[in-house]
């Protein structure tokens, strides 16, 4: 509106009209900047003729000596006859407001609003007149459509007093105001009551569900409170929210089933713990029934066998010598009989040694490993020799004898598979655990183990029952390592003094 009035000083700026206008302007006020929209013009009250007009209400550059009714009304008759709007101002010396059908851009007649402003001379004459027009057709169409607007909308639509009483409601809304057994003019329901009060309290917008009969509505509603009362605008979301509650069912249901499920494998678990618990245990007495029955046959060949090997040594040795007295010959087949009696209970005595290590008990694994080192070349005439910079004394005889014999049977196989000619046993004592090594240089370890082989898993399961771990690979130099590596919580570094 400012521009135009801008533009109005503008154009007459250099005319003799300019002074009387913008002193009609001052003495009207707000009334011109307040009703001069475009199009407007400039007409002369004695001949009708414009003086001045804006490219909406004519387009055309030659206007100058037209008439205002030929330019607006596309009439030829007596302006005099006429009841037009310059008249009046000019008659009244005072602002007009009246209704005329005018031509329009399209020269298509419109109905239009159209507001005339008189301008004085020096000596109080009209002498010309401000005219505005504007359609009404376009602001009564979007009224009207704006006015249909709540009347198409397929759902319901109130608006609501603040004593809660229904001022209006769209076809949807009144039908479900029947639902409710209500109407126009009656009290809004009650479950509707909380949040129209809410709403225009707090002068907030609110929200909620509500259930009409087998329906669920969404409510919104949102507060005019200078004119005291809410619009409220609600949608049927009955599939929405029966949906909802299938995912909601849906999604308890599959909780549940978790929960059945997890509890299922919890029980499942422990079941399976206490089996591998029992498990370890059985193994545990098998390998303990074999430790029994390897000490028995031990001692066996220790006491029983080697003193009959022994008493066998002595008879024969007095049989020689009662040969050699007689100076018969077979004297000395005797001799060689003693000495082959003596080799073998050397050699019974090593197996029972194997067999039963009764040093363990006394918690030294050191002296049986060297011990066992000395035996294998005794016996296989294999290099073994032992190592080992502390003295580490084992205090659970249980960790001991499973130690030694995860060496005895890594020395065994080193022998019998691997086909070593040197085999080194190293204990070695660290902070928090130790490792028990036997490495040989025979052949290497193979990529797949043999499926029939016992010793690997029955030293796995020695290594299992006291807590360690078993690494079997290929040795830096070539043959093979086994490590066993314990814990030091069941061992310490003997240093020959007292703790």
């Amino acid at each position: 509106m400012k521009a135009n009035n801008v533009k109005l000083r503008g154009a007459l700026k250099n005319s003799s009209l300019c002074k009387r206008i913008i002193a009609s302007v001052g003495q009207m006020g707000d009334v011109i900047g307040e009703h001069i929209p475009p199009p407007y013009r400039v007409t002369n009250t004695e001949d009708y003729k414009i003086k001045i007009v804006n490219s909406p209400a004519c387009p055309s550059a030659n206007h100058k000596s037209v008439p205002c009714y030929l330019l607006t009304q596309k009439d030829s008759g007596s302006i005099a006859e006429k009841d037009c709007p310059v008249n009046k101002s000019k008659k009244t010396q005072k602002p007009i407001k009246a209704e005329q059908i005018c031509s329009g851009r399209d020269n298509n007649p419109t109905n239009a609003e159209v507001h005339a402003f008189p301008i004085l001379n020096d000596k109080g004459n009209v002498t010309e007149v401000i005219g505005t027009a504007m359609a009404r057709i376009d602001a009564e169409q979007q009224i009207e459509s704006l006015a249909r607007f709540s009347a198409e909308n397929p759902s319901p639509v109130f608006r609501i007093a603040k004593d809660k009483i229904v001022l209006y409601a769209n076809q949807a809304g009144q039908e479900l105001l029947k639902q409710y057994n209500c109407g126009l003019g009656a009290q809004a329901p009650e479950d509707w009551e909380k949040c129209i009060s809410t709403s225009l309290v707090s002068n907030t917008t609110q929200t909620g569900d509500f259930k009409c009969q087998q329906r669920v509505f969404s409510f919104t509603t949102t507060a005019v409170t200078e004119s005291g009362y809410i619009n409220m605008y609600a949608l049927d979301v009955t599939e929405q929210r029966n949906a909802e509650q299938k995912i909601l069912k849906l999604n308890e249901e599959l909780e549940q089933r978790v929960t059945d499920r997890t509890s299922k494998l919890t029980k499942t678990n422990k079941q399976l713990l206490w089996e591998i618990v029992r498990r370890k245990r059985l193994e545990r007495e098998i390998l303990d029934i074999s430790e029994r029955e390897q000490k028995r046959i031990g001692q066996e060949l220790h006491d029983s066998v080697g003193q009959q090997f022994t008493g066998i040594a002595f008879m024969t040795k007095v049989l020689q010598q009662k040969l050699e007295k007689k100076s018969i010959p077979e004297a000395t087949e005797a001799g060689q009989i003693v000495k082959l009696v003596n080799e073998a209970t050397e050699q019974a005595r090593g197996l029972a040694k194997g067999l039963f290590p009764v040093d363990l008990t006394g918690g030294t694994l050191t002296a049986a490993l060297q011990e066992l080192a000395e035996s294998i070349h005794r016996l296989f005439g294999v290099e073994c020799r032992f190592e080992s910079k502390n003295q580490l004394k084992i205090s659970s005889s249980t960790m001991a004898v499973q130690l030694y014999r995860i060496a005895q049977e890594a020395v065994a196989n080193a022998i019998k598979h691997g086909r070593a000619n040197n085999i080194c046993i190293r204990l070695q004592n660290g902070c928090a655990e130790s490792v028990l090594s036997i490495e040989n240089d025979g052949l290497d370890f193979p990529n797949k183990l043999p499926e029939k082989g016992l010793g690997l898993h029955i030293m796995n399961h020695r290594a299992d029952i006291i807590g360690a771990s078993l690494q079997v690979g290929k040795a830096d130099h070539g043959g093979t390592i086994v490590k066993c590596i314990f814990p030091n919580k069941s061992g310490r570094i003997d240093t020959g003094k007292k703790p």
